[in-house]
């Protein structure tokens, strides 16, 4: 299983993102807990940003992503995609700590 969080920075004490379709970068990790970031090739798309990072995270082979907020049109697309969407409390959290208190396998 591949998890993606959005995220601000591609570093491990970087701080989450809120909006999913505009987070410049994504955390994948894996069950074992490795670390790939990648960057939302999007995230400066005028329109259907959303729609086309789903995609991107969907050809990573992400089964769940995490953000503080979804776009309306992006919920079909993950769904189609057998992406599991879920929301997260990013205020004041690193990547680090969202880990250790948020992902349990």
């Amino acid at each position: 299983m591949k998890v993606a969080v959005a995220v601000k920075e591609t570093r491990l004490i970087g701080a989450l993102e809120y909006h999913f379709g505009k987070s410049p970068y994504f955390a994948i990790i894996d069950e074992l807990e490795n670390i790939e970031f990648i960057t939302n090739k999007f995230a400066k798309e005028p329109a259907a940003k959303g729609v086309m990072t789903a995609n991107q995270l969907a050809e990573r082979g992400v089964t769940k992503v995490y953000a503080g907020e979804f776009g309306i049109k992006v919920k079909t697309t993950l769904d189609v995609l057998g992406i599991e969407m879920q929301h997260a409390d990013v205020h004041k959290k690193t990547l680090k700590e969202f880990i250790q208190t948020q992902l349990k396998y």
